[in-house]
Parts: C-alpha cells; structure tokens; sequence
C-alpha cells in the first residue's frame, strides 16, 4: 500500500508538496506537519551532507520551515516546489560554510571526520622514535 505524498516508486509527488504549500499558505497546521513529514528527511540530509554536522543542519532546517510558514504561497506557486526547497536548504548551509570560513572556522568539503592514519606513517614515526631513543641511550647522563 502506498503512503500518501508517495508514488509507486516512495519519491514524493510534487503534485502533493504544491497542495501541501498551498494548505500551509491558508494557515493549515496539519498540512505543515505532512509538508514536514513527507521533506524533512531529504532536506536534513543534504544540509547534514554540507555541513557535516547534525545541530547546524537541525538549525537550517528550522529556519526553512520558518520560511516555508511564513511564504508558503510563495513555495507551491512553483513548478517543482522541492527543488525550491532544496535549493534554499542549499543555500542556507553553503551561506553558514563561507560565514565559517571567514571567521577562521572553515570545512574542508573532502574533509572526512575520523581521519584514517597511514600505516606507513606510523611506522615511519616508530622508526625515528626508536632511532631517537638509541641516539638518547648513548648519551651520558650529564649531556641527557
């Protein structure tokens, strides 16, 4: 059985956002909730894949359901209202990455957050460890 604001291949039918908008632009709080429901978790996801950080993407989200509040009119008088929103939560994330960049804070977009060691560095490290600590052996204890 198919949930409502599906097709038959689980995408969400831009025919269903629109109305959604629309309802939401006449003050339906019901219609915000299933607008919610049916976008949030590809939004949250492409804010959470630029900013790689879920409080930061909780917070473009917020302040785009917000907008979508307060200019749902504007939001289901488009074509493809999912590409509007997208595009704002877009918009929104890349805004806050180049606002952290100036003040120092930047992402790397190729940044991965558990940097993976290189074995040969680390044994490269414990080479010149053992070397230093030999080099350290032979010294007298006056020139330690």
């Amino acid at each position: 059985m198919r949930k409502a604001g599906q097709t038959g291949s689980g995408l969400v039918d831009q025919e269903d956002i629109g109305g959604l908008c629309r309802a939401v632009a006449d003050g339906d709080r019901d219609a915000f909730r299933r607008l919610y429901g049916l976008t949030s978790p590809r939004l949250f996801g492409i804010a959470l894949r630029i900013l790689r950080d879920r409080a930061k993407a909780a917070d473009v989200l917020r302040q785009v359901f917000l907008e979508i509040w307060n200019a749902a009119a504007e939001f289901g008088a488009v074509d493809d209202p999912l590409v509007r929103l997208v595009a704002r939560v877009r918009s929104l994330s890349l805004d806050l990455v180049r606002a952290e960049a100036v003040e120092g804070h930047a992402l790397d977009p190729f940044e991965t957050e558990d940097e993976v060691e290189d074995p040969l560095a680390r044994e490269q490290r414990s080479e010149e460890l053992k070397a230093l600590l030999t080099c350290l052996g032979q010294l007298t204890q006056e020139r330690r």
